[in-house]
């Protein structure tokens, strides 16, 4: 299954917070995706030694870690990742752009990116975190 291949639109929980003294966000996500429960956890924070943001990724769908790293664009208020991936339809090895944009201090849009033939990079999934109240 591609991430293409999920249209409209699907609920999920992702229960995030500041953890490790303030150092690291931590965040469990739940969800189903076409009828199939989906989990997920993050840990990321920003490495001084890198002078990169980092993050540590594991899911239902992967069983190899995904580590990305990245910087923070203040202009666009988007956080853009990288991390070498696979594929899901061929499980070839891929390089994968994820943006976080922060619209507001209860609102965030987070796109994953795969690479294009052309090397350009397209939009295969986008998620809108809401903070609930």
């Amino acid at each position: 299954m591609t991430l293409a291949s999920m249209p409209g639109e699907h609920k999920a929980h992702d229960d995030a917070k500041l953890d490790h003294g303030g150092l690291w966000l931590v965040g469990d996500y739940r969800g189903v995706f076409m009828g199939t429960p989906f989990s997920g956890h993050e840990v990321q924070g920003f490495s001084a030694e890198k002078g990169k943001y980092v993050s540590t990724w594991v899911d239902a769908w992967i069983d190899t870690p995904m580590h990305f790293e990245g910087d923070f664009d203040a202009a666009t208020r988007t956080l853009s990742m990288w991390t070498e991936g696979k594929d899901m339809a061929t499980r070839k090895p891929i390089k994968e752009r994820h943006d976080t944009r922060f619209v507001d201090a209860d609102t965030w849009v987070f796109n994953m990116n795969h690479p294009q033939p052309d090397g350009s990079y397209a939009e295969v999934m986008s998620i809108t975190y809401r903070r609930a109240k």
